[in-house]
């Protein structure tokens, strides 16, 4: 008998092989059972997983689509509480005037508009008890003075009515006027647009204290781009034109409505070439006493006129200084060459040794603060209106 490891020859090893042989089939049929189920399982699983993958595809987009959809409900409900609209702003009886009033402006002219609403000047009252809106609507439907063209001149209030820089004089000696339309601006905005819009539709405007001040002569159908009688051309807007003619045939230094010889002179733009021949015609040129006075009778308030024309004596600064601290806006007349040539500027501050003034003598739409210094300023200086 051969060891272990030897031969199979024997009866012993046949049974070996045979037990071999037949357990061999048993574990290839139990593996191929196995990999059989492996594989089925494998094809279910991955095909569980792709269908699942694809219901996890589709409920995370129309997740994303719900939740886009909420953002953007969400997005509008919160603009639509928090965007600006202008017509928020106005009380219901006065919407229909501002989208009337928009609807016949360029965008310059609405940004402007706009920007009246936000500042809350709009709803500003003249003595008349009319808004802004209300007056500005007025003078876009239109005036009954020949000459006026209605839808300029309401660009141009929205525009001179937003910001002081459009308030200027061009090439006239109207500074007194152009100063007190300026020094309105800021104290009395709704009853300087009120004055032109009632001079543009009646020739004149009643101030609060029943003086009727009325339109300069040819100043109604005076236009930007006119020629004055020595050849300048005309710069300003016609809001200004129409104000400060008005104003002119008032307070001329010579002659005007408000002299005691009672316009024999009369002011006529055309004829206003800021020299001394056309002060001497009642064409140029306003006397502070009579700027004063329709100051008064404009605004319903007292005013003081302070005078000295002693050469370099300044003793009007300590007046102005109060004043203009004060925030009262104070006109002051200066000498702009020393002593002669007189030039009237609105005072909006003083500090750091300097005065600081509205200066209309400026091109279209220019109008800006100049400074002088004290020093200077004193030397010039010739009357204080506050």
């Amino acid at each position: 008998m051969s060891s272990v490891g030897g031969s199979n020859s024997s009866p012993f090893g046949n049974i070996v092989d045979k037990a071999t042989q037949k357990a061999d089939k048993i574990v290839d049929k139990v593996t191929d059972k196995v990999e059989t189920i492996l594989r089925e399982t494998r094809t279910q699983s991955e095909e569980t997983l792709k269908a699942n993958t694809l219901r996890g595809t589709f409920s995370l987009d129309q997740a994303a689509g719900i939740s886009k959809i909420g953002a953007a409900s969400s997005n509008f409900t919160i603009a639509s509480a928090t965007t600006f609209s202008p017509l928020d702003k106005l009380p219901a009886n006065l919407r229909a005037a501002y989208t009337n009033v928009e609807s016949a402006l360029d965008p310059t002219e609405k940004s402007a508009l706009e920007g009246l609403l936000k500042g809350g000047k709009l709803t500003m009252t003249d003595s008349k008890g009319k808004t802004m809106i209300e007056n500005l609507y007025e003078i876009k439907i239109g005036s009954k003075q020949k000459g006026v063209n209605s839808g300029q001149l309401l660009k141009d209030a929205v525009l001179v009515m937003s910001d002081r820089k459009y308030i200027t004089q061009g090439p006239h000696g109207t500074c007194g006027a152009a100063s007190m339309q300026n020094h309105l601006w800021s104290k009395d905005p709704a009853e300087l647009l009120r004055m032109v819009k009632d001079i543009a539709k009646s020739g004149e405007f009643v101030s609060r204290d029943g003086t009727k001040v009325k339109a300069g002569t040819g100043s109604l159908n005076w236009h930007e781009g006119n020629k004055t009688t020595d050849g300048s051309t005309e710069d300003r807007r016609d809001f200004n034109i129409i104000f400060q003619s008005a104003v002119m045939r008032s307070v001329a230094l010579v002659g005007g409505d408000s002299d005691l010889l009672g316009g024999v002179a009369d002011y006529n733009v055309n004829k206003d070439n800021s020299n001394a021949s056309s002060v001497a015609t009642g064409d140029s040129a306003s006397d502070p006493l009579h700027v004063t006075n329709l100051l008064e009778s404009i605004t319903g308030k007292n005013y003081s006129l302070g005078t000295s024309f002693a050469f370099g004596s300044g003793t009007r600064m300590k007046e102005l200084e109060t004043a203009s601290k004060s925030e009262k806006k104070p006109i002051a007349l200066y000498s702009a060459d020393g002593y002669f040539s007189l030039h009237y500027v609105v005072v909006d501050k003083i500090e750091n040794g300097n005065v600081h003034f509205q200066n209309t003598s400026k091109l279209k739409d220019s109008g800006q603060v100049d400074v002088m210094s004290v020093a200077e300023f004193q030397k010039r200086v010739r009357s204080v209106i506050y």
